[in-house]
């Protein structure tokens, strides 16, 4: 029988009904016991998600591979397995990860790509080596497409490979994707094209769910206002240090803001640009999703409680009465901790109540990208969240999942599929710009590395998804870099 997703399902059809749309055919998938858990979830995924199938799971006995038929109609396509059927007796060690760079250049498998040659992570040619023949109706691939496609999807290999930055992330430097040199490249849509070209050799009349493209822009409220705590006597402070290191202009042009500030003039305090950020998307047709941190945890990375001050108020008003987006952004010290996710998504909740909003689907991010597979989406998952939008990395830009398309997470521990959707982070401004990570400024070269992973997720009419944070508006060159992402 198929797989009911039904509490997604329902949250996939109020966010973006082409999401959700079915089409009017059911396969069957064939596949042996080995990690059927994971198989289900796989077939799920590609099969019911991004191809908008009905799909049966029919297990059959010492089944060396996968197979994909449609009941009434000849014709069979079968799939290698390799990852499945390694990983089976050695969950989750070392020794299930891809040993070898090997790639595939057989054109009768690349020639949908934009690109030359495809990483093969798990596969095996067939026995006349090639990776993809069809003889009378049945069609063999050599690409391990489920088993590849479960390994990027579900972040195994995070749960297996013990490197971590100074925050506790997994560095993209530790990914498979980064030592192979395709983090820009989301593989995973790479493969489901090629799998869909196979399945229309064998069955040309076979149809798949429309996607578009679309531009996802968010924003880590971490600061909504620089002015917020700064009491009279540090404001007079600030400005009598500058003036002393002889910053005339700039100790003027600061206790001037503040002072409007302090006088109700929040549009001066450098921090606020939410109304000039609604603007950019209101001019362009989209929809900007506004992260808040709801609780201190750590009093040097986290901002002071700032949800109940009356000026973030006046935010959130200004956002909502404009049709945007608010979620969470849980604080530094959250992410490995289901109560104080859960605190952190109650809050939020309680404040849009405040609004009227009682029935809000409540998607965010964790603080710095703090990230530990599979715990931090489990306890996402308990605190009742509907997506999460973290899983882009820190130091480099591009594809950590290896898709660009939304989809149901999964717990490689407690190996079940979460009630949880993860929409990839693609690209983050300071990942971008900043010194200590690329470090590519705000010129050309940004430019370049930006639109080009823009036009990967337009190719497969996926989601970019961009995160610019609010305090970094201030300063002229960001504004110009990102409106030209959004209009590229």
């Amino acid at each position: 029988m198929g797989i009911p997703y039904q509490d997604i399902q329902i949250y996939l059809y109020n966010m973006h009904e082409e999401y959700d749309r079915k089409i009017d055919f059911r396969v069957t998938f064939r596949v042996s016991r080995a990690c059927l858990a994971e198989k289900k979830y796989i077939a799920h995924i590609l099969l019911e998600e991004f191809l908008g199938w009905d799909v049966e799971i029919e297990e059959v006995t010492d089944l060396a591979h996968s197979e994909l038929v449609i009941p009434g109609q000849k014709g069979v396509l079968k799939i290698a397995e390799v990852f499945f059927s390694s990983a089976e007796e050695c969950w989750l060690s070392k020794e299930t990860l891809p040993n070898n760079e090997l790639w595939c250049d057989d054109q009768q498998v690349v020639n949908v790509l934009s690109e030359e040659k495809i990483p093969v992570f798990f596969g095996a040619q067939n026995a006349d080596g090639s990776w993809w023949k069809l003889d009378c109706g049945t069609g063999e691939l050599g690409l391990d497409i489920f088993g590849s496609s479960f390994f990027f999807l579900s972040r195994y290999e995070e749960a297996v490979v013990d490197v971590r930055d100074m925050h506790g992330r997994f560095p993209s430097s530790a990914s498979i994707a980064s030592k192979w040199g395709i983090l820009h490249r989301p593989v995973v849509n790479e493969y489901l094209e090629i799998f869909w070209n196979c399945v229309q050799q064998v069955w040309p009349d076979l149809e798949r769910k429309p996607k578009s493209f679309r531009v996802l822009p968010s924003h880590d409220i971490d600061w909504p206002y620089q002015f917020l705590d700064v009491s009279w006597k540090n404001a007079t402070w600030n400005c009598l240090r500058a003036a002393k290191h002889g910053k005339i202009d700039a100790a003027v042009d600061w206790g001037w803001k503040y002072l409007k500030y302090r006088f109700g003039s929040l549009e001066s305090d450098p921090n606020h640009t939410i109304r000039w950020i609604l603007d950019q998307s209101e001019k362009r047709g989209l929809k900007s999703a506004f992260y808040y941190i709801p609780q201190q945890t750590n009093p040097e990375l986290d901002p002071a409680n700032y949800l109940d001050h009356s000026n973030v108020m006046s935010q959130w008003a200004m956002i909502l009465n404009s049709g945007h987006e608010i979620g969470v952004h849980p604080g530094y010290e959250t992410y490995r901790s289901s109560e104080a996710i859960a605190a952190a998504v109650n809050k939020i909740r309680a404040c849009l109540h405040r609004f009227g909003c009682c029935d809000r689907q409540i998607g965010g991010r964790q603080h710095f990208l703090r990230w530990k597979t599979p715990e931090t989406a489990r306890y996402c998952e308990h605190a009742g969240m509907a997506y999460d939008s973290t899983l882009g990395f820190a130091d480099h830009a591009g594809f950590r999942c290896g898709t660009c398309y939304e989809y149901t997470l999964y717990d490689v521990v407690e190996r079940r599929p979460l009630n949880l959707m993860e929409r990839p982070l693609i690209v983050m401004d300071c990942t971008v710009v900043d010194e200590q990570y690329m470090g590519l400024g705000l010129g050309q070269q940004a430019y370049d590395q930006m639109v080009s992973l823009k036009e990967a997720c337009r190719r497969y009419n996926g989601d970019f998804t961009i995160l610019w944070h609010n305090q970094r508006f201030s300063h002229s060159g960001e504004r110009e870099l990102y409106t030209s992402i959004l209009d590229a």
